[in-house]
């Protein structure tokens, strides 16, 4: 059998159109994901761009929520430090005493509670009940209460009520005294 140079024509032209039409489908099959996937990271770099910024915000806020909790944590611990303790009712008294000693008046009655627990606000205090009466010059009893209200160590202190008699030349004072300590 023979072949005729034409039906080899015929048959590389053949072969040679399947061989383009494959390749042809390759590509183009390969120039479509390439847009697909051009068109995604187009619609995605917008998405990554506010992801990144927003990363940014939120590094920029936890570094002052940061700040913000040291120094939280300073105006805590130096609270803390300004608040005292429990200190013993001797303490107190000796200090009653020298207030009283200050400004001329005698410290004539002077009774102490042991220190209890109170709570405020779910924070728990100790605080040690003081009742005493004063007596002397009108002035200086007046200086007294000023003296005890403004001292440092009764920062922490209330008082809630004062009894007060005044004469002419002799005044005396009966008032409750409750002075807080921090409970650690």
């Amino acid at each position: 059998m023979k072949v005729d140079r034409r039906a080899i024509l015929v048959i590389g032209i053949g072969v040679f159109l399947v061989v383009f039409y494959l390749l042809y489908r390759g590509y183009s099959a390969k120039t479509k994901e390439r847009e697909e996937l051009s068109a995604s990271l187009s619609g995605t770099q917008p998405a990554l761009a506010r992801l990144i910024s927003q990363r940014e915000a939120l590094a920029n806020q936890m570094s002052q929520l940061d700040k913000q909790s040291a120094n939280i944590t300073s105006a805590l611990n130096k609270a803390k430090a300004s608040y005292p303790g429990l200190i013993g009712s001797i303490e107190y008294d000796e200090i009653l005493f020298r207030l009283a000693s200050a400004v001329g008046v005698e410290l004539t009655s002077l009774s102490t509670s042991e220190p209890s627990e109170e709570k405020v606000k779910n924070n728990s205090y100790w605080a040690t009940n003081f009742s005493l009466s004063v007596k002397g010059k009108p002035g200086d009893v007046f200086a007294f209460i000023d003296r005890l209200v403004s001292d440092a160590e009764f920062a922490t202190a209330s008082i809630s009520s004062v009894s007060l008699s005044l004469g002419e030349t002799e005044a005396t004072i009966s008032l409750p005294l409750v002075v807080y300590g921090r409970k650690e």
